[in-house]
């Protein structure tokens, strides 16, 4: 175990002291860039931060508080009161007020139609099916699904909206002790079961970070700055004294290289030479045994139209009478003269269409016109495709 890791560290330490500017510059590089990421998350996060601590959460606690006040301030005191209804859609009836809960969510609409932040309560639940308290899009959506299973954690997140980069944060709306009694004998409430702590809406807010991140970036401008600049001068020597290094050791090595590449390249023609060699004796043997052979030998191109011939031996001209220019470029049917309808031919149509082998025998025509018998055999040659 000792003897490895001192081979280790001695391969570790040579290739360091071989490579030492490369890997400081890799070294220097990498700091410099965690650095400048931990600037941009830090003021990304501390954008998010503000944002939290001076909009979301003070608003959505002033619309709670706003709603409680109204609820037992307003409507606890008219609740004894027979000329005052106190309605879900007031706007019907005269002499009456809204509940709570659209108190709360027409409150929610008037800050978005009057001012720039958007504002939005809604609910799985809403008192009637007038009211527009259903999610408006995605993040509300998951807000209602996040905060039903833990109303206590708010539910936020940052994103582009309307090419606007904006805070989106909603906060569960729970049921009170007061308020549960109210909902659960409200003839129109929509549910009669709810319990203290239970979520009954969400409160959305939307904030735009314009303003925040415009100054949030001029607070850090000076660090990116000051870091750039010092990357600049760094990057700069680095690589001066990298480059310095690479061309000394090309230059020591260029003799050494231009060597064994030389060395390589007269084996590779030597190699290829001989294997050049040995490739021509093979096809001189080949188109010698082609040439002796008394059977006669067609071949044609499957890959262009019809087939046609693009070498026949001299066998074939001995057989037939034509000669290979007067075949080439030809499909061979010309053969069968007048007889096209043999059941050879057949077979052998389907053994081309289906590029199989086969052995047929049909009845041909010499260039002068007589007849012969033909013991025909096809083999289809398949490339790598």
């Amino acid at each position: 175990m000792k003897s490895f890791l001192k081979k280790l560290y001695l391969i570790i330490f040579r290739y360091l002291q071989k490579h030492f500017l490369a890997v400081l510059l890799l070294l220097f590089v990498a700091a410099m860039g965690a650095t400048l990421l931990s600037l941009f998350t830090s003021s990304k996060n501390f954008i998010k931060q503000e944002a939290f601590n001076n909009k979301a959460q003070e608003t959505t606690q002033a619309l709670f508080s706003a709603r409680d006040l109204y609820s037992s301030n307003v409507v606890e005191r008219l609740k004894s009161s027979s000329n005052v209804q106190i309605l879900p859609n007031y706007h019907q009836y005269p002499n009456s007020i809204p509940v709570p809960a659209t108190y709360l969510l027409e409150l929610t609409q008037k800050i978005e139609k009057d001012t720039l932040n958007g504002s939005h309560y809604y609910s799985a639940y809403p008192w009637y099916k007038k009211q527009e308290t259903g999610a408006r899009d995605q993040f509300e959506q998951q807000a209602l699904e996040q905060l039903a299973q833990n109303p206590q954690k708010p539910f936020s997140r940052i994103e582009s909206l309307n090419g606007q980069l904006v805070l989106r944060y909603a906060t569960a709306d729970v049921m009170k002790a007061t308020c549960v009694a109210c909902h659960n004998s409200h003839p129109d409430s929509p549910k009669k079961d709810w319990r203290v702590g239970e979520m009954r809406g969400v409160l959305a807010l939307s904030y735009p970070l314009d303003q925040f991140r415009d100054h949030i970036n001029t607070s850090f401008f000076p660090h990116f700055i000051f870091l750039g600049g010092v990357m600049v001068i760094g990057l700069g020597g680095l690589f001066w004294g990298f480059q310095a290094s690479v061309k000394y050791q090309l230059r020591v090595r260029t003799n050494q290289t231009l060597q064994q590449v030389n060395q390589e390249l007269e084996n590779r023609v030597a190699q290829r030479t001989a294997d050049l060699q040995q490739k021509q004796a093979q096809l001189q043997l080949q188109e010698q045994a082609i040439a002796a052979t008394n059977n006669g030998i067609i071949i044609a191109d499957a890959q262009q139209p019809d087939n046609p011939v693009v070498f026949v031996n001299k066998a074939f001209e001995i057989m037939t009478g034509y000669s290979i220019d007067e075949v080439k470029g030809r499909n061979c049917r010309f053969l069968q003269g007048d007889e096209p309808n043999q059941s050879g031919l057949k077979t052998l149509r389907t053994a081309l269409k289906q590029e199989t082998a086969c052995k047929v025998i049909v009845h041909n025509r010499h260039k002068n016109g007589s007849g012969f018998w033909n013991e025909l055999s096809i083999s289809p040659i398949h490339n790598t495709q």
